[in-house]
């Protein structure tokens, strides 16, 4: 559980087969300003389905890592992966492991706290969080898009499809 009981901004990320991108994403929120990381709390839903055979053992090296890493910002994950856990075949998707998330975000979130979507395989910015606050602060609007980039992939057609999705 995470050890405050609100925060004033949430990142939610399903992860399903994720363990070579995940670290690399959690380094980069490990890089943003202390200011905010004090703020912050992210949940992580670890997902797969009881055939996603491949993505199971991947997703049990991921739930070591977090398990035998420490962070210098508050994180919690769910464990949507593993033996009565599994998401149910026909809704597995990454939209079910999202709301799970979200589920668990407003548990610990407030009517100001900022709920942030980012995928497993995404880097952030070093000063990501700062230019949300300072959005947020400045319009007070009650949501906002921006701008990703996933990390390369080095097959060609995957990588081609990436970068004309972004």
């Amino acid at each position: 559980y995470p050890p405050k009981n609100k925060y004033k901004t949430i990142i939610i990320i399903p992860s399903k087969a994720e363990n070579n991108t995940l670290p690399l994403l959690l380094n980069s929120i490990s890089k943003q300003k202390k200011i905010y990381l004090n703020e912050t709390l992210v949940i992580i839903v670890i997902n797969n389905s009881k055939e996603d055979f491949k993505a199971i053992s991947n997703n049990r090296r991921t739930i070591t890592y977090l398990n035998n890493t420490n962070f210098n910002f508050d994180i919690s994950y769910v464990d949507a992966s593993s033996n009565n856990n599994f998401l149910p075949s026909k809704n597995s998707g990454v939209g079910l492991a999202r709301k799970i998330g979200a589920d668990l975000a407003l548990r610990y979130s407030n009517k100001k706290s900022v709920l942030c979507y980012t995928d497993a395989d995404t880097l952030l910015s070093d000063i990501y969080l700062k230019k949300i606050m300072d959005y947020y602060k400045e319009y007070q609007c009650g949501c906002a898009v921006v701008s990703f980039k996933h990390q390369e992939n080095n097959d060609p057609v995957i990588e081609k499809n990436i970068r004309q999705y972004e």
